[in-house]
């Protein structure tokens, strides 16, 4: 275990026993793993840093979002994709095997003490949730930190995919805290077809049907980097702010390569260490800069 800066809660490398691996979508799987340490630790945002097999390839292991944490069952949830080599070895591990997993690593979402900064959330308020894919994986446990620390918050959820295929079953954010879901599919397989934004729009403007006010918000978002940029410029032009959380492949986890450097207002941020929850409106994507 490495030592903790003052206030920092120290990262593990740790055995985990593997309670249950199954798909819950196309290539979508999810993994319980048993990790006390990391359970009671662990918070929303935040990743592990995970050896995908038993034996010794690959070589690197892979960050996964914390999905869901149980500190009295000691569990750690993950909710993956195979995307490679990595996730699909992952597939193969079974329940009474063992890995290792690192963590829990990064800055997640500063959801304790929002309140006690201001700003929409201080007196109620709208927590919109934005996930693009796999982005879902970090928001079941932030719904539940959202019920738990901000108490007269709604949270809203809007999910984008590019086939029903791709969604697993949205009732665990349902029972996690999440008030309304709105889905995207590119392909109208399931909810609105077209993007995840284009159910953002409506939603910031009160024209999504059956939903309630959203305003003021908070938005949290979760998803490849094009949407991340649509979703920072669709937020700033409605005044919006909030946080995002980067997916960027790394190789350490803890921020000694510099292999997943991303380019913010304040110079370039190590994804890893510096996030992969940064400020909505603080990472530059491809012409963002103000």
């Amino acid at each position: 275990m490495t030592e903790a800066k003052s206030g920092e809660v120290a990262m593990m490398d740790i055995d985990v026993e593997v309670l249950d691996n199954r798909p819950v979508g196309k290539d979508l799987y999810s993994l319980r793993l048993l990790a006390p340490q990391i359970a009671k630790t662990g918070r929303a945002g935040q990743f592990l840093n995970l050896a995908c097999s038993q034996g010794s390839a690959p070589l690197l292991r892979r960050p996964f979002s914390l999905h869901l944490l149980d500190p009295a069952e000691g569990t750690v949830s993950l909710l993956y994709k195979v995307v490679g080599e990595g996730t699909k070895l992952l597939t193969e591990l079974r329940p009474g095997e063992h890995t290792r997993a690192l963590g829990p690593l990064g800055r997640g979402f500063p959801v304790t003490g929002l309140a006690d900064r201001g700003g929409p959330l201080a007196t109620g308020g709208t927590a919109i949730l934005v996930a693009g894919g796999v982005g879902l994986a970090p928001m079941a446990q932030l719904a539940v930190d959202l019920r738990q620390f901000q108490a007269g918050t709604t949270t809203v959820l809007l999910v984008g995919a590019r086939t029903s295929a791709d969604l697993p079953d949205l009732d665990l954010f349902r029972r996690c805290g999440v008030a309304h879901i709105a889905v995207a599919t590119e392909d109208g397989t399931a909810g609105t077809e077209g993007f995840v934004t284009d159910i953002l729009t409506a939603a910031l403007e009160g024209r999504l049907e059956g939903w309630p006010t959203v305003s003021p918000a908070v938005a949290f978002v979760c998803g490849p980097r094009p949407m991340l940029a649509a979703v920072q410029r669709l937020a700033r032009s409605h005044g919006v702010e909030g946080y995002l959380s980067l997916e960027a492949e790394m190789a350490c986890g803890i921020g000694a390569c510099l292999g997943c450097v991303v380019e913010t207002i304040s110079g370039y941020r190590r994804v890893c260490k510096d996030g992969p929850v940064f400020g909505l409106s603080e990472v530059i994507f491809g012409g963002s800069r103000r």
